[in-house]
């Protein structure tokens, strides 16, 4: 299509998009987004499509797979940009109306459901986003920090599923570092049998290594690894309070990414067993043994669930004798 093209564009299209009225949005390398009519005038069938509008702010340099998308019904136009940011504009208007964060790196993806108001996104980062979207513009408050240069007046509303903040990989080290530090806190608070304290610290680790996307492979593994070892020992804190259901929930949780851990093992047949669960607890720590045969820990607490459930059987017995 004929354009008006901004300094440094060149005829590379990354992306575009259709609407239903027949207009057509393309994003360009090193330029704009532009919105074009693709119905012309009815005077010629070679007729050119006639630009209509063009919309800017975002960079689409780094990587050349930029998409761009009608949204709402062809009421706005969305594209990434190479600094992370969803950028999405009032089609009509062209003004910028929303600029979410929604990858550490780069967003590249672009995609509208066809039929829900949602919106999915991806990029470098390991994950892909879901934003649910609002019907219609609103006010824009005036503490709106989406980003520095976020638009003022009236915003599209978006949200992110699952409330999770997106981080570049120097942001995501420095939330590692945090949620390590508040589980160090935890360890030492615990060793001076302080528990409910040091439960309250490996609540915080939890908090900040559960609140942000991974931006890369590595820093998932890391932050996957702390995490399970933070609620590990929130779980010892938890059979300490007797807190047994919670304490379960948490071995869980770790034994859905670590599965066959032995420690996670013993801490939920404890959980297990204080719970009348004896087939559970025993199940668990059968399985604890086939990594850890020798250990005399989960050989103890075998017996002990042993001899507790054999007690259970009897008082049964005789109850209704």
């Amino acid at each position: 299509p004929n354009r008006a093209g901004g300094q440094g564009e060149d005829n590379a299209v990354s992306g575009l998009d259709f609407s239903e009225s027949g207009e057509i949005v393309a994003t360009y390398r090193g330029g704009m987004v532009h919105l074009f009519d693709s119905r012309g005038s009815g005077a010629a069938p070679d007729e050119p499509v006639r630009q209509i509008r063009s919309y800017g702010g975002h960079a689409n340099v780094e990587t050349f797979l930029k998409e761009a998308r009608f949204l709402s019904g062809g009421r706005f136009v969305a594209t990434g940009s190479d600094c992370g940011n969803l950028f999405v504009w009032h089609k009509s208007s062209g003004k910028l109306i929303r600029k979410i964060r929604a990858d550490g790196c780069v967003v590249n993806g672009v995609a509208a459901h066809p039929a829900l108001s949602l919106i999915m996104t991806c990029g470098i980062d390991s994950s892909v986003k879901v934003f649910d979207v609002g019907e219609d513009e609103i006010p824009a408050p005036a503490d709106a920090t989406d980003d520095a240069d976020q638009p003022s007046g009236r915003m599209l509303p978006l949200s992110m599923r699952g409330g999770k903040a997106v981080v570049t990989v120097t942001e995501a080290q420095e939330m590692l570092l945090a949620g390590e530090r508040a589980k160090t806190r935890g360890n030492d608070t615990f060793k001076a049998k302080k528990i409910e304290e040091a439960a309250a610290h490996y609540h915080d680790a939890i908090r900040l290594l559960a609140g942000f996307h991974a931006p890369t492979p590595g820093v998932a593994r890391e932050t996957e690894t702390l995490l399970a070892m933070s609620r590990l020992n929130l779980a010892a804190c938890s059979l300490q309070l007797k807190e047994w259901v919670s304490a379960g929930q948490l071995c869980s949780q770790v034994l859905a990414v670590l599965p066959g851990n032995p420690k996670a093992l013993f801490r939920r047949a404890q959980a297990l067993m204080e719970q009348h669960d004896f087939e559970g607890a025993r199940r668990d720590v059968v399985l604890a043994l086939e990594k850890e045969p020798d250990d005399p820990g989960l050989r103890r607490l075998l017996g002990e669930i042993k001899k507790k459930d054999a007690d259970r059987k009897l008082k049964h017995k005789k109850a209704f004798a």
